[in-house]
C-alpha cells in the first residue's frame, strides 16, 4: 500500500472543503430564489378574489336552490350512499323503507333499527321489517330492537352477514317447561349465516336461536 504524504492529504481536504462551502453557497442562493418565488405565487393566489364569493348571499342561495336537484339526482344514482341507515319505523314508513332500500342498489347494507315498542300501532315495525327481511340477503351489519313477537320472521339466508344485535325490549315472564323464564325462545333458527362473526342477543335464548350455541 503507498504511504500517503500527510501534507498532501490535509491540502486535498482542505481544497474540498473550500468546494462543498461554494457548492453549499450556491444552493443556499437557489434556495432562498425558490422561496421568494414561492411566496410571490402565494401572495397571488391569496389576492385572488373567486367570483361566486363576491355575489350577493341571496345570488348564491337561489343557485343553490336550482342545483338542488341535479344534486338529489345525483345521491339516488350513488348506492353507496344508501348501503347504511339508522330508522325508526314510526318515523320512517314502510314507503320511505323500500325507497331506501331500492336507493342502495346491490350494495352491502348496514341497517340499525329501532322502533318504539310502547307504540300502539306496532303493525308499522312489522311491515317495515317484512321490507327489510325481503333484501336480507344483502345484510351485513344489522342492529335490530324489537317487539318479541317480530322474530320469528327473522329467517332465510343471510349470506353476508356479519354482526347480528337482536335487542328484545323487557316484556312480561314467559313460562317454559322449565319453569319461569324471562327470555324469549323464538320458533324460526336461521340456519345460514355462513360469515356470522359478532352476535350480541338480549332476552333472547341462543340455544334455541342459534343452531352451533
Amino acid at each position: 500500500m503507498a504511504h500517503l504524504d500527510p501534507k498532501a492529504v490535509r491540502a486535498a481536504d482542505r481544497s474540498r472543503i473550500l468546494q462543498i462551502d461554494a457548492e453549499i453557497d450556491e444552493l443556499e442562493k437557489r434556495l432562498h430564489l425558490l422561496r421568494v418565488e414561492r411566496n410571490e405565487s402565494q401572495q397571488r393566489l391569496d389576492a385572488y378574489t373567486y367570483p361566486v364569493l363576491a355575489l350577493p348571499n341571496e345570488i348564491v342561495s337561489e343557485i343553490f336552490l336550482q342545483s338542488l336537484p341535479r344534486i338529489h339526482g345525483i345521491a339516488l344514482a350513488t348506492p353507496t350512499l344508501w348501503r347504511a341507515i339508522s330508522l325508526i319505523p314510526s318515523d320512517f314508513g314502510e314507503e320511505q323503507t323500500r325507497a331506501w332500500l331500492e336507493s342502495s342498489g346491490s350494495c352491502p347494507l348496514w341497517i340499525e333499527v329501532d322502533p318504539d315498542v310502547d307504540d300502539d300501532d306496532r303493525q308499522i315495525s312489522t311491515e317495515c321489517l317484512k321490507t327489510l327481511l325481503l333484501h336480507r340477503e344483502r345484510w351485513q351489519h344489522v342492529e335490530l330492537t324489537l317487539p318479541e313477537y317480530t322474530l320469528d320472521l327473522i329467517k332465510g339466508p343471510m349470506p353476508l352477514l356479519y354482526r347480528l344485535s337482536i335487542d328484545v325490549p323487557p316484556a312480561p315472564i314467559h313460562l317454559g317447561p322449565a319453569g319461569g323464564s324471562s327470555l324469549y325462545r323464538p320458533s324460526a333458527c336461521p340456519q345460514d349465516f355462513p360469515g356470522l362473526r359478532e352476535i350480541s342477543l338480549t332476552n333472547v335464548d341462543p340455544v334455541d336461536w342459534l343452531p352451533w350455541a
